[in-house]
């Protein structure tokens, strides 16, 4: 028997492909060295799941010395007769060997594909959703392990990935974390990233893109981009290097605002939870859609939005991005404004006294600190002592 398909036809198999080509069957009814030889090194490369799918099921039909009750044999044949309804000439352990497989596996064939169609009109119709009603419809997922960044790949369950700082990547409807040795294939036009207080993560998107995942942030993004456009949606805040493509201008949507841009270097902050709203461009070109307002940013300038209220003001786009580098950086910062930022990046509560928060800062604060031990080293510069107290701190003046 000749092989007559490449390696590369294999891979675009479906399940029910590989149990209909006699190469495949031939590996378990009638197997030659040649046979042997091309499924052992197929099987060594990343075969899809289809393929082992379809292994399983041949595993189990075959069973060394295939062989069925009368009752199993009953059964079976009633479904192959009631998948092709025509009067049968012969009983079924009369069959050649060949044609009892080839029954048996047109019966799994068609059982398996109805369970595949029953899954899939159970599940919510995403293929034809926008992202943003993607994100309005997407329901909260039970968070086992709030502490750790976690990828949610079906709209239904997590994956949790180690580390401090994950790195995530996809490439043609695959994705590899920092979990994984292989590439996981992706079968939902959604994903979301979830980093939670404390961590930041990276993510890079189909197209070349970066993003740089800021502490408590939530990312909403397609596995594969539009030929239009590329859009993502973000809670929280990123930073982004867009890979520059002129035909498909990319858009980050958050609460309030919508940044659109061919390929550049900037960062968004729009946490659901904060009034706040900012863009800050590094490299290139943005334009900012807030409401009825619209602005156009150029390198080291910064859009914000409070209440109704905007502005654009000239700013050091590295210094204030530094996070992404895993540290903040200040300059002359009145300890308030830094107690804010540390609050929402660790997921506290800090209570600050007045006289205190008045004192400014200069340096920077690496983020791989717990915040205790960060907070005790700022203190010899600021001059404070702080307490805990659950998942509140307080903030005090140092005694003299």
């Amino acid at each position: 028997m000749s092989l007559g398909r490449t390696v590369e036809q294999y891979n675009a198999f479906t399940f029910e492909d590989f149990l209909q080509d006699d190469y495949f069957i031939a590996k378990w009814t009638s197997p030659t060295s040649e046979i042997r030889l091309f499924w052992d090194a197929y099987s060594q490369g990343a075969v899809s799941d289809d393929y082992k799918q379809a292994c399983q099921y041949m595993d189990l039909l075959h069973d060394n010395q295939p062989h069925l009750s009368t009752v199993e044999e009953e059964d079976l044949w009633q479904a192959i007769t009631a998948a092709q309804p025509v009067a049968p000439t012969q009983h079924i352990r009369r069959l050649r060997p060949q044609l009892w497989y080839a029954a048996a596996v047109a019966a799994i064939v068609l059982l398996f594909v109805g369970v595949r169609v029953a899954q899939r009109d159970a599940l919510p119709d995403t293929e034809n959703m926008s992202l943003a009603q993607f994100v309005q419809r997407s329901q909260v997922v039970s968070d086992e392990k709030p502490e750790q960044v976690s990828l949610v790949l079906s709209g239904t369950e997590k994956t949790y990935l180690e580390g401090k700082n994950p790195e995530i990547v996809y490439k043609d409807g695959h994705v590899l974390t920092s979990n994984d040795k292989e590439a996981q294939q992706v079968l939902t036009p959604f994903n979301q990233l979830i980093t939670p207080h404390g961590k930041r993560s990276m993510l890079e998107l189909e197209d070349g893109t970066k993003v740089w995942v800021n502490s408590g942030t939530t990312i909403t993004y397609p596995v594969v981009f539009a030929k239009d456009k590329r859009e993502i949606y973000v809670d929280g805040e990123v930073f982004l290097d867009v890979a520059h493509q002129p035909e498909r201008p990319f858009i980050v949507t958050t609460r309030d605002l919508s940044v659109q841009v061919l390929g550049t270097r900037f960062s968004v902050s729009g946490y659901a939870d904060v009034k706040v709203q900012q863009v800050i461009l590094q490299s290139g070109k943005v334009q900012v859609n807030a409401g009825l307002k619209m602005a156009y940013l150029a390198p080291n300038q910064m859009f914000e939005q409070a209440n109704g209220q905007a502005r654009k003001t000239q700013v050091d786009a590295t210094r204030l991005t530094s996070w992404i580098h895993g540290y903040y950086s200040f300059e002359a910062t009145p300890f308030g404004e830094i107690a804010e930022q540390l609050s929402r990046y660790y997921g506290v509560k800090i209570n600050c006294d007045p006289e205190v928060s008045t004192r400014t800062f200069s340096g920077k604060l690496h983020l791989e600190e717990n915040l205790d031990k960060l907070l005790k080293g700022l203190s010899f510069s600021v001059a404070f002592r702080h307490q805990i107290q659950g998942n509140e701190i307080h903030i005090s003046k140092k005694p003299i």
